[in-house]
Formats: C-alpha cells, structure tokens, sequence
C-alpha cells in the first residue's frame, strides 16, 4: 500500500512537472515571439524616422514643423546651418524669434498667427520674413505653411527658400526702370 500511494505521489509530482514545464516553454516560447514583435516595431520606427529625416534634410531650403504655439519640434539640417543654431539650442524656441524682429510686421504676425489659430489648414498659407543667418546678415525668405492634425495633436509645418536672389533681380529691374 505504501508503495502504491509512493507510486501516485510520484506520478502526481511529474506530471506536475510536466504541465509546469509545458506552460514554462509555452511562456517562453511567448516571450520570444513578443521580443521578435518589440524588435521589429523599434527597426521599422527607426526605419520611418531616418526615412523622415533623409526627406526633410533633401528638401532644399527650411523646414520647422511647430507646435500650436508655434515652438519648435522638428526641422532639417539646413535650418542649423542657416540660423547657426544647434539642434539643442533651436528645440522649444519660437519660430518667430529666427526672424529680424524690425522687419516681422505686427499685422503680419496677427495674420499669419490667425490664420493657425482658425485652423484652416486646407489653405496653405505663405508668407516673407527675413531670417537672421548664423552671421548676423539677414536673409528674406518665403515661407508657405500648412497646418497639420496627427492622431488628436496639432502642428504647423512651414517651408522656406531663399528669396535673396529674387529680390536683388527685382532691385535691379526697379533701378533700370529709373
């Protein structure tokens, strides 16, 4: 009889075993199958924000996408070496405040700043500022913004080139006229 309830015992404890050891490799099995998920989600981000990057670092001119305040989120390159900030020193800064104060109109402000508050970015809308460069010289730019919704949150996203060439043709086209 004893040897008969050693045998159950024995039995009922390897077969607990068994179960134990089938969940234990089913969770493991599990675990890795959610890491090769983790790992591949991480690469494709990786792969979307160096596809992101590589698209606004070719566009030739400025590119800022803001928050509804107009602070500073995103850019490209070319905004660095134009305004001779670095990254860490445009992030969270005012769009408005890489432009020659003297020269940004208050009307144009107003307008340019309600026309994002009504949020009617089905329009872009465009409009000249004069960025100061990383050497203090002041450079006129055209930019056109859109107005952005992503999953709840808004952005302003907003486009410049260099207008200097344009305006210098138009000084000499004016001067010839005289």
């Amino acid at each position: 009889e004893e040897m008969k309830d050693s045998r159950i015992l024995i039995e009922t404890v390897l077969g607990m075993y068994h179960t134990l050891s089938e969940r234990t490799l089913a969770l493991m099995r599990e675990r890795a199958h959610r890491q090769v998920l983790t790992d591949s989600l991480i690469q494709s981000e990786r792969r979307e924000r160096q596809f992101s990057d590589a698209v606004m670092n070719s566009v030739p001119g400025l590119v800022f996408v803001c928050d509804v305040k107009w602070r500073l989120v995103k850019w490209n390159e070319p905004c660095e070496e134009v305004t001779g900030r670095s990254g860490e020193d445009l992030a969270n800064r005012s769009f408005w405040s890489l432009f020659d104060q003297n020269q940004l109109k208050q009307d144009q402000l107003k307008n340019v700043q309600a026309h994002a508050e009504s949020w009617s970015g089905v329009t872009p809308y465009e409009f000249e500022v004069r960025v100061i460069g990383a050497e203090g010289e002041v450079v006129p730019y055209l930019f056109t913004s859109h107005y952005i919704d992503l999953e709840g949150s808004r952005y302003v996203t907003a486009v410049g080139v260099d207008i200097s060439e344009r305006h210098s043709k138009e000084l000499e086209l004016s001067e010839s006229r005289e």
